[in-house]
């Protein structure tokens, strides 16, 4: 029997494509195995031994002995088992060693596709398993090719995708620009995805520029974005001496205004987090005063009062302030004028007597809003009124509010 010594050969495979020796070897013998079924016969049992000290290569063709041969392909005298295997006996199982010209020229030039195929696949599941282990980091990459619906980025050894969901709107790239982009998930069937519009995207990009945050003395609570337009960023500190506002948006801005610039222009408010509600709501809400507020912990509802001043500052354009600032705060934010509080206050809704009014604010209802927010079913559990009487609570707390510039909920 011939001995080939392959050990030079795998070992350079395994360094060529950063591939584990040991998933080389395994990969070898699986190849060695399928062109041996494909020329021989899927029955035929195979075993490929690769000697770790020397790196020699034996392969074996297993049988079974056997009295009378009815599978040649599978058994084995017990005369002819004698000469590989002097102890030999009935129902042994044997190691026949099987010469590589046995194969023939075609199934050598064959194993030698299978096995760069097979390679190549073990390569692109061992750099699947690598970025597996990076999911939620940030990634620098070029960009290999732009599509109508997604973006290919060249990174290590591996390409990813950048679908147009996951795109800052408005941006602009060109092939071969570098990106910087977040890596959302790793799917064998759809690839290494990434994304730019993921909160965690702008949370990478202030760990990088903000020692603070990775050393642990700043934390970042809670992270709002409406990818290209504006953002919100919580932050604490968990050392009193150190501002966390201050520390993330740098001398003169200059911490931040490097996010800004990676984010397209994004606007980002960093606020001072806090454990109680109504001072991070108003710092949520760019540290407009609150005037007068009603919180109702169950619903995590929030209805303020601030001064007509300020009251666009508040909502913000297109209600962008007053919608990132309920959703970093983890409360449905209620937002009127003191004008509008005085106008829908249930103590001055016309067509109610002063004992239904009464009743209405004993039960927590201040204003024709809290009406509205609740509906009927919440007034029908109030003692002594009945679906009518509630119905008419709300047809006139909708209407006054319907009045006011801050425009009551559609009728359900």
């Amino acid at each position: 029997m011939i001995v080939y010594n392959i050990s030079h050969f795998l070992d350079q495979l395994a360094e060529d494509r950063e591939l584990n020796l040991t998933r080389v070897k395994e990969v070898f013998r699986e190849t060695i195995i399928t062109i041996a079924k494909k020329t021989f016969g899927r029955d035929i049992e195979m075993t490929v031994d690769i000697d770790e000290s020397s790196g020699s290569i034996s392969v074996f063709v297993v049988k079974e002995v056997v009295k009378k041969v009815e599978f040649p392909s599978k058994e084995i005298t017990l005369t002819e088992a004698k000469k590989y295997n002097e102890s030999a006996k009935i129902r042994d199982r044997i190691n026949i060693p099987m010469e590589f010209e046995a194969f023939g020229r075609n199934a050598i030039i064959l194993t030698k596709q299978i096995l760069f195929q097979k390679l190549r696949e073990a390569e692109r599941d061992a750099i699947y398993t690598s970025f597996e282990k990076r999911v939620e980091e940030i990634v620098t990459g070029s960009i290999r090719r732009i599509e109508s619906k997604r973006i290919l980025v060249t990174l290590d050894r591996t390409e990813g995708i950048l679908p147009k969901r996951e795109q800052i709107p408005g941006e602009y790239f060109r092939q071969g620009s570098v990106i910087k982009a977040y890596i959302l998930a790793v799917d064998p069937k759809e690839g290494i995805l990434l994304s730019r519009t993921h909160p965690g995207f702008l949370k990478g990009l202030f760990e990088s520029e903000v020692p603070e945050i990775k050393e642990g003395i700043i934390e970042i609570k809670n992270i709002m974005r409406i990818p290209g337009v504006r953002a919100k960023v919580a932050v604490t500190s968990n050392n009193p001496r150190i501002d966390p506002v201050g520390a993330c948006v740098g001398v003169k801005g200059s911490r931040v205004q490097v996010v800004v610039k990676e984010l397209a222009g994004e606007k980002i408010d960093v606020i001072q987090w806090s454990q109680d509600p109504l001072v991070y709501v108003s710092r949520a809400l760019s540290g407009v005063k609150i005037i007068k507020e009603d919180i109702d912990e169950s619903t995590k509802r929030i209805q303020i009062v601030v001064n007509d001043e300020e009251l666009p500052i508040a909502i913000g354009k297109n209600g962008q302030n007053a919608f990132l600032s309920s959703k970093l705060t983890g409360y449905r934010i209620d937002i009127i004028s003191e004008s509008m509080d005085k106008t829908t206050s249930v103590a001055n809704l016309d067509g109610l007597s002063p004992k239904l009014k009464t009743k209405l604010l004993e039960n927590g209802f201040v204003s024709a809003y809290d009406i509205i927010f609740y509906g009927v079913p919440k007034l029908l559990s109030i003692k002594g009124i009945g679906r009518e009487i509630a119905k008419k609570i709300y047809e006139i707390s909708y209407d006054i509010a319907k009045k006011t510039k801050h425009q009551p909920p559609d009728k359900s």
